[in-house]
């Protein structure tokens, strides 16, 4: 099974983001839009893991724990492409030290259930389209600064989700496995 960890997003940030994409989506046609019920905040992506393991991979996350909440907080909107992958249309999330300790805690704790420690440096962002077989437009940075004000995201979060990710034509089907509340009591 193809697995990750992440932050659920709350329903009102989630209509937020669908009128977002709304908007967006007349001037990126191009673009697979995602699902507002599948946008989520990514803290580390397991990857395939036999059945045999999970247990393990959820005794490792049940260890995760925080003395509060956290805060998460839009940033702006950005665009990357890679030649490989096609391009990439995402809300950035405000980089805090309690989010990049949280998402380095549970990679931490995975490592010692057996998963690859990461490699990549921790940017939180929420997915919102991709492009596959086609190119950003030219003028991308332009529309994204039309946007750039807004304020998409908001909330805290107090507990993270082991979701298995199912590959199919028409785009990835999530499932939450497991929600592990990580603020520890006092």
């Amino acid at each position: 099974m193809r697995l990750f960890v992440a932050l659920e997003i709350p329903a009102e940030t989630r209509t937020e983001l669908a009128a977002l994409s709304e908007q967006l989506r007349p001037l990126l046609p191009k673009h697979r839009w995602t699902p507002a019920a599948s946008i989520h905040l990514t803290l580390k992506f397991i990857g395939e893991v036999s059945a045999s393991s999970l247990d393990d991979v959820c005794r490792a996350l049940a260890d995760v724990k925080s003395r509060s909440t956290i805060a998460v907080r839009s940033a702006t909107l950005g665009s990357f492409h890679r030649r490989e992958k096609g391009g990439l249309l995402f809300a950035k999330i405000e980089q805090s030290a309690e989010l990049a300790e949280l998402a380095g805690q549970i990679d931490r704790q995975l490592q010692l259930a057996g998963v690859a420690g990461e490699t990549r440096a921790f940017v939180p962002h929420l997915t919102l389209a991709r492009c596959k077989n086609g190119e950003l437009p030219d003028n991308i940075a332009e529309i994204l600064a039309n946007f750039s004000r807004r304020e998409f995201a908001n909330f805290h979060a107090g507990e993270f989700s082991l979701v298995e990710s199912k590959l199919k034509p028409a785009g990835a089907e999530y499932t939450i496995l497991q929600s592990f509340p990580f603020v520890a009591e006092t």
